[in-house]
């Protein structure tokens, strides 16, 4: 649905990281919102649009069919479990986050809202491969973790309701967003994490050897990639959004260092689950449909969110 409409959005989730920074872009833009979640930041407000705050469980199907009335797409922002919690909870995950993603496309149906959008997991779906070349949206997808497997599952579910209810959808395959001012808050990210645990002069931690290879991405850079793909209404599509480049979690950590001026204690845990070896996203796909690229290396995104912290 492009910007222009002044229809509902409804944001479920809302409330955390993505979820609010996406309200908050979609706010200045002019959009009509309703944001739903079961708690919010101290600090969440809107100075500008028009936007309704709704606190509920999106268990709840009074409170989500009250929340889904008179709304022309849904973005699905619900945070359930986290890479690193989930590496052999599928129970857990089925009966949190694909239950909720199940409830959530049966009631729009019911309320006849039309569209959805979902971020998966760019970092936990692929299989992984021998070779380091960045992962295309064909490549074959095999999780090894459960919060991977939830996404491959319920990327399913929703071509499922897109078939058979005629639900427009757009999924993204989302790499590792950074750019939160309130990483203590967060069970995973590692950039917010260090940034946020060295602002608060707490030492930091690392899992596995540090030579695990990523895909990050800063917020707004996201966001506008985001904000891009809505104004175009690009749907029926899986995309990847991330950088397209990849950086090792020694590198992440030197360069946070060097930013910071850190020269304090890092424990490191090499047993500890860290994911798998190298994840990295082509996003030629995506530069192809938008006019869009990154604006924000590692360590100038790096800068911007330290500096971001310190002056809050």
């Amino acid at each position: 649905m492009g910007g222009s409409s002044r229809s509902r959005v409804l944001i479920l989730g809302a409330g955390g990281f993505l979820g609010s920074q996406l309200a908050h872009r979609w706010s200045e833009e002019g959009i009509v919102l309703r944001l739903f979640d079961r708690l919010y930041h101290q600090d969440f407000h809107f100075p500008e649009g028009e936007v309704e705050i709704v606190t509920g469980d999106v268990m709840d199907r009074k409170a989500l069919g009250r929340a889904l009335q008179g709304v022309s797409k849904v973005y699905y922002f619900m945070s359930l479990t986290v890479p690193s919690l989930s590496k052999n909870s599928v129970t857990f995950e089925v009966e949190t986050s694909i239950r909720a993603l199940t409830t959530v496309l049966e009631m729009m149906v019911a309320n006849q809202v039309p569209e959805i959008f979902f971020p998966s997991s760019g970092g936990t779906i692929y299989q992984p491969g021998d070779e380091r070349n960045p992962y295309k949206e064909e490549d074959p997808l095999g999780p090894e973790c459960s919060y991977g497997l939830a996404k491959m599952l319920s990327e399913d579910i929703i071509r499922f309701f897109a078939k058979n209810h005629g639900l427009k959808y757009l999924i993204a395959r989302i790499s590792n967003p950074y750019g939160n001012l309130h990483g203590m808050y967060k069970k995973q990210g590692i950039i917010d994490v260090l940034l946020n645990r060295i602002n608060r002069g707490e030492s930091i931690e690392l899992w596995g050897d540090g030579t695990q290879v990523r895909d990050f991405i800063y917020i707004d850079d996201l966001i506008q990639a985001l904000w891009q793909l809505d104004q175009k209404n690009i749907c029926q599509e899986t995309l990847n959004i991330g950088s397209g480049s990849g950086v090792s979690i020694n590198s992440i950590l030197e360069s946070i260092c060097k930013v910071t001026g850190y020269t304090g204690e890092i424990i490191r845990n090499p047993a500890e689950y860290s994911g798998v070896a190298y994840s990295v996203l082509d996003i030629s796909k995506l530069k192809n449909l938008i006019a869009w690229q990154p604006s924000h290396d590692i360590d100038s995104g790096i800068k911007e969110l330290w500096r971001a912290i310190r002056y809050e």
